[in-house]
C-alpha cells in the first residue's frame, strides 16, 4: 500500500510537472508574438449581390499561422511583401484568391517564376495610420524575412476627421494597451484583463477560436457577417441623414496628424532596413453621382459603431474633396522623403465597376488594384535578395 501510495504521488506529480512545463513552453511559442488577425481563423461569407455587388459568392476568407491572409509566410520566395492598411486591403467579402495582395503575388510569380515572391495581407477593417505605425513596428522586427512593405492608407484616418466634426472629439493619442488592442488580435499579454483561470493555453485557443467582430451597437449586425446585411444598416443610415453638409470643414489639425504619422512610418521602415511602397487611396466619390450611385455609399457621418438616424453626413463631393487632400499628404511625404508612391486613386476608374461602396474594391476594382501594383513592382528593383 505504501508503495502504491508513493507510486501515486510521483505519477500526479509528475503530471503537475509536466503541464506547467507544457504551460510554460507553449504560452512562450505560441503567444510570445503579434497578430494581426486570430491565427488559423477563418470565414465562409455567402454575400447577397442585391446588398454587395461584383463579388462572388460563397467567398472564403483564410488567415494563415501568421496572422496574415494568404498563403503562410515562405521560406522559399526570393522576394517578401507584406500589405497593410485597413478594410481596403484585407478586402473581407472577396475570396482569398481574388484580394489584391494575393493576385500581386500571383501575376508576379507569374512573370518572375514559381517562388518568386511572396506577398502577405495584414490588413484589418477600421485599421489607420497609429495601426500602421505599430505594425510596421513590431511585425518586421518579428519577421526579419520580410523585404519590403506596400501601405494602402488614408480613407479611416480622413473618416475619422470628418466624423470628429460632427459631434465628438478628435482623439490622437491613445494609451499604449488600447492602441495594441486595436492594431492586433493577440499581442504579449494580450488577455491580461482576463480571468486568471482563462489565461492558459486552453483558455487563450478557444477565445481566438471563437473570436468575432464588433456588432453594430443596437443593432445586433456584424461588420462581417456573412450576407452582407451590414451595408443594407449603414446605408439606411446615410439615407435618413439629417441634412448632407457640403462644405469641407476644417481639417488642419488632422491632417497635421496624419503627415507625422506618414513620416514615422517611414522613420520605422527606414530604421529596420527595408523598403516602403505608399498606395493613395481610390474611392468612388465624385461630384455628379447618380442616385443609384449615392444609394451605394453608407460613410461620412458619426463613427458606424454608433450610428444613430437622423444624424448629419458629409456629401459625396465633400468626401471626394477631404480623399483629395490625404492623398495629396501622402505624395507630399512621399516626395520629401524620397519614398515610393503609386497614385492608385488615379489608376482605378470612379465607377460601380470597381467599388460595391465608397471605397471597397469589387473583384474588377481589386483586379485593376494588382495589375497596376504588380506592373508597378516589376519594372523597379529589387524583386529579389
Amino acid at each position: 500500500m505504501r508503495q502504491r501510495i508513493i507510486g501515486a504521488v510521483v505519477f500526479f506529480s509528475s503530471c503537475i510537472f509536466l503541464l506547467i512545463v507544457g504551460e510554460l513552453v507553449m504560452s512562450r511559442f505560441l503567444f510570445s508574438g503579434y497578430y494581426v488577425w486570430p491565427p488559423d481563423f477563418h470565414r465562409t461569407f455567402e454575400v447577397q449581390p442585391d446588398i454587395i455587388a461584383g463579388v462572388s459568392t460563397p467567398s472564403e476568407l483564410t488567415i494563415s499561422e501568421d496572422g496574415f491572409r494568404g498563403d503562410p509566410l515562405s521560406r522559399e520566395a526570393g522576394y517578401r511583401i507584406l500589405a497593410i492598411g485597413g478594410s481596403t486591403t484585407i478586402c473581407v467579402y472577396l475570396d482569398d484568391s481574388k484580394a489584391w495582395p494575393y493576385l500581386v503575388q500571383k501575376q508576379l510569380n507569374e512573370k518572375l517564376g514559381p517562388d518568386a515572391v511572396w506577398v502577405g495581407n495584414a490588413g484589418r477593417p477600421g485599421h489607420s495610420t497609429p495601426s500602421h505605425i505599430l505594425q510596421v513596428e513590431k511585425l518586421l522586427a518579428q519577421y526579419p524575412q520580410i523585404d519590403a512593405v506596400v501601405l494602402l492608407v488614408g480613407v479611416n484616418d480622413a473618416l475619422v476627421s470628418l466624423e470628429a466634426t460632427i459631434d465628438k472629439p478628435l482623439v490622437f493619442n491613445r494609451s499604449e494597451d488600447a492602441a495594441l488592442r486595436i492594431a492586433f488580435s493577440v499581442y504579449p499579454d494580450w488577455d491580461s484583463d482576463a480571468p486568471w483561470y482563462t489565461r492558459n493555453v486552453v483558455g487563450r485557443l478557444a477565445r481566438i477560436r471563437s473570436w468575432k467582430p464588433i456588432p453594430l451597437e443596437k443593432e445586433g449586425v456584424f461588420s462581417m457577417d456573412a450576407k452582407g446585411e451590414f451595408y443594407s444598416v449603414v446605408r439606411g443610415y446615410r439615407k435618413a441623414a439629417s441634412t448632407y453638409r457640403d462644405k469641407l470643414p476644417d481639417l488642419s489639425k488632422a491632417v497635421a496628424k496624419y503627415r507625422r504619422n506618414l513620416n514615422v512610418i517611414v522613420d520605422r521602415a527606414v530604421a529596420a532596413k527595408r523598403r516602403v511602397v505608399f498606395l493613395t487611396q481610390p474611392t468612388v466619390w465624385r461630384a455628379g453621382m447618380t442616385q443609384d450611385e449615392l444609394d451605394l455609399l453608407w460613410a461620412g457621418g458619426t463613427d458606424f459603431f454608433r450610428l444613430k438616424r437622423g444624424k448629419p453626413y458629409y456629401s459625396a463631393e465633400v468626401l471626394a474633396e477631404t480623399m483629395a487632400l490625404y492623398n495629396s499628404v501622402l505624395l507630399d511625404v512621399c516626395n520629401d522623403r524620397g519614398v515610393e508612391c503609386l497614385d492608385m486613386a488615379e489608376r482605378v476608374p470612379r465607377t460601380v465597376a470597381a467599388f460595391y461602396d465608397d471605397a471597397h474594391f469589387t473583384e474588377q476594382g481589386s483586379a485593376i488594384v494588382a495589375a497596376r501594383l504588380a506592373e508597378y513592382l516589376a519594372d523597379r528593383a529589387p524583386l529579389s535578395r
